[in-house]
């Protein structure tokens, strides 16, 4: 018994603080889908769908209203609109929820495994929301590297990942996977969008770009189809490029 203890007190100390707290985070939602049942879980599934997809969809509509009325930033505004649309369905939500206890008084079995089941779903699709979020904005040097060497972090917030997959649609827009996509390729969150909508990428340095081998085997072979498909010689494409990245 002691043995058993003492390696699980081994294979915490190798995990990241943050990816403990996840397992916490996923095992209360589990607790809480069994004691609840499935009833409430697809109707806390279902509100957080909508809320999350309607605060993306019209939070452009809702912040040309307050930017208009405000006189305030465009942007900043839409992201304040969004969070109004959010935190109003939620609250909506909340009202249903109580009306839902006083009618749904017990669960069986079967309710509470289907109920655990999808508060999965729920606290999955809670933790993409939150570490995209944080993929996107500029955090404290501790932190982020806390973020960045965590495993199940990177996994909610990869480009090619299904959270990321799920949340496009769910959002309707490919935005943040390609606000994402930008921080994995340059290791910089802050992007900045112009009145043309353009993101312009931050500049980094060479030993940067240097360090991922991946990467330039990536590039070269984006160039060698480049040049096959213009015709253009090897060289003068060379020189090309070369003009734009001191342009650049």
């Amino acid at each position: 018994m002691s043995e058993i203890i003492e390696n699980l007190l081994i294979d915490l100390s190798n995990q990241q603080y943050l990816d403990i707290f996840m397992y916490v985070f996923m095992l209360y939602f589990l607790y809480l889908g069994w004691k609840k049942g499935a009833v409430f879980q697809i109707f806390y599934l279902f509100s957080l769908l909508i809320a999350v997809s309607l605060s993306f969809r019209y939070s452009d509509e809702i912040g040309a209203y307050i930017s208009s009325w405000l006189n305030s930033n465009l942007q900043l505004s839409e992201v304040f609109g969004g969070i109004i649309i959010f935190v109003a369905i939620l609250t909506i939500a909340s009202f249903l929820q109580n009306l839902l206890n006083n009618r749904i008084k017990t669960s069986d079995l079967g309710s509470k495994a289907l109920g655990a089941a999808i508060s999965l779903l729920v606290s999955n699709l809670i933790l993409t929301l939150i570490f995209t979020a944080l993929n996107i904005v500029n955090l404290p040097t501790l932190f982020e590297n806390s973020v960045k060497e965590s495993n199940l972090v990177n996994f909610y917030v990869s480009p090619e990942g299904s959270p990321q997959q799920t949340l496009e649609v769910i959002i309707g827009t490919d935005l943040l996977k390609v606000v994402n996509r930008i921080n994995y390729l340059t290791g910089k969150s802050s992007v900045v969008v112009d009145d043309d909508g353009c993101l312009e990428i931050p500049k980094y340095n060479e030993s940067n770009l240097q360090s991922r081998q991946d990467f330039s085997i990536e590039i070269y072979n984006l160039l060698s189809l480049e040049r096959q498909n213009e015709n253009v010689d090897g060289l003068e494409l060379n020189q090309i490029l070369s003009n734009v990245a001191q342009a650049y």
